[in-house]
């Protein structure tokens, strides 16, 4: 898809929703919902996701557009990239932090190893090993980052080619546009022998200028009634 809008269109049951999932392993927050019959789209696929933290090795996610290439859609970043403990001996031996050079822990660490550990959990942080066993020196995010998220991913796919006057699509299995200047309607199916109309089952459209007055191409009183008259 390029824009997940596009999805939403015409007519819905009150139980759907358009999903859009999160990077990494969060729950899919809601594009769309659907409201007495009618698609209501008020939000940004990733409004849930960013404020999240994430792990800074996890990679990021794409944005599929509809020809099935991608776009960079979210990563994991950290504005203020964890600086590193080391071990001193003066003034005081403890661990401290290699961008201000505070001492952070003062405690023996001669010898001793250091590693942010336990990523992801809410014991994420320094862990220094002197040979009794880990523990814990700074409780701080150290390998872990907030998604960042671009709020429209679809403007960075190749755009479509767009639909010309009476030609058709369907709406359940691809995502196409009309070009500019004409209106997406419903096609119908016209029987000129008894006035009738009849509607396929399936989201069928057809790419029309109704509304210029003139009942033209892929236009019928089933498609475009302002300008073919109504059936019947």
């Amino acid at each position: 898809m390029d824009n997940p809008e596009t999805q939403c269109s015409g007519y819905c049951h009150k139980e759907e929703a358009a999903q859009q999932p999160c990077p990494g392993a969060y729950e899919s927050q809601p594009w769309c919902t659907c409201g007495n019959g009618s698609w209501n789209c008020d939000g940004l696929p990733g409004v849930g996701c960013p404020g999240q933290h994430c792990v800074m090795d996890a990679g990021g996610s794409d944005w599929t557009c509809s020809d099935g290439s991608t776009v960079p859609f979210c990563q994991c970043a950290n504005d203020e990239p964890p600086c590193a403990l080391e071990c001193k001996t003066d003034p005081a031996e403890g661990w401290y932090n290699t961008c201000t050079g505070d001492l952070v822990e003062k405690m023996p660490c001669t010898g001793c190893t250091i590693a942010c550990d336990k990523i992801g959990t809410k014991s994420e942080g320094w862990w220094a090993d002197c040979g009794a066993g880990p523990e814990v020196v700074e409780w701080v995010f150290c390998g872990s980052g907030l998604w960042s998220c671009v709020d429209e991913p679809w403007t960075a796919c190749a755009p479509l080619a767009c639909k010309q006057e009476g030609e058709e699509f369907n709406l359940s299995d691809q995502f196409d546009v009309c070009c500019p200047g004409l209106v997406s309607k419903e096609k119908g199916l016209w029987s000129p022998g008894d006035s009738s109309c009849g509607w396929a089952d399936c989201d069928c459209r057809i790419c029309t200028a109704c509304g210029d007055g003139a009942c033209g191409i892929g236009e019928d009183p089933c498609t475009c009634p302002e300008d073919c008259g109504e059936p019947g």
